[in-house]
């Protein structure tokens, strides 16, 4: 049953993402943003939760190792949750930074009209 709601999700995130992707200058891209990031975490989740269900089938036939195998991977798991949690950090300052200095900059640098600076150079044939 989880995996049969793992594999859907996966396969309608998919299909979603190349059928429905809004550009990046339209005005419900933030909507696609938070959608994404939903599906992404459920998915991290239900597969943890369908690794704890596995390790329950196991118990009957590992009983002395359950509890250390159980032990060992919430370590794992919170290790992997830390890692996670330090690096969406990391890459949400380099956004708001990159963010701040377009804003800054997005009137030109030395006069010129563009973004990419191509304002004030003249075209030659």
């Amino acid at each position: 049953m989880i995996l049969c709601l793992y594999s859907g999700l996966s396969s309608i995130k998919v299909l979603f993402a190349l059928l429905l992707k809004p550009n990046k200058d339209h005005k419900i891209r933030i909507y696609w943003t938070i959608y994404h990031y939903l599906i992404r975490y459920a998915t991290i989740i239900i597969s943890i939760f369908n690794i704890f269900k596995g390790c329950e089938a196991l118990q009957v036939s590992v009983q002395e190792f359950y509890n250390d195998l159980k032990h060992a991977y919430i370590g794992i798991i919170a290790a992997l949750g830390v890692i996670a949690l330090i690096l969406e950090a990391y890459t949400w300052i380099i956004v708001l930074s990159r963010r701040r200095s377009e804003s800054k900059t997005a009137h030109g640098i030395n006069g010129t009209n563009g973004v990419n600076g191509y304002g004030s150079i003249s075209q030659q044939m």
